[in-house]
């Protein structure tokens, strides 16, 4: 990964207080509808962003930082945490979706057209 390079996270805190980190700019589908979660239990899978926003609260600093730790130990870098996601967030996860579609299809990918 670009050392420059930050990937926004974003953690929440669900009601039965397991914590989860959604990742805005990763679709985990090709149109990049979802976004991929990482938690405890479970690690990696497809969220919908508006769903876990509704459901849960945000994390604090203390109730997230096992998970940033356990992030940081299986290899994810410069994570920038913010409190909630953006426009710019959903537009590159689409993209990176659309991406993933054409590599998987075979198709190369020009990302400076």
């Amino acid at each position: 990964m670009n050392v420059h390079q930050t990937v926004p996270v974003i953690f929440r805190r669900w009601p039965s207080g397991e914590i989860c980190a959604l990742f805005p700019t990763i679709a985990s589908d090709y149109e990049g509808r979802y976004c991929t979660a990482y938690s405890h239990i479970g690690q990696h899978g497809a969220a919908d962003y508006g769903h876990v926003i509704d459901q849960t609260k945000p994390a604090t600093p203390d109730e997230y930082a096992p998970l940033m730790r356990e992030l940081e130990s299986i290899g994810y870098e410069n994570l920038r945490i913010y409190r909630r996601s953006n426009w710019r967030f959903d537009a590159a996860r689409r993209v990176v979706g659309e991406c993933r579609r054409q590599t998987d299809a075979g198709v190369l990918v020009d990302l400076n057209a």
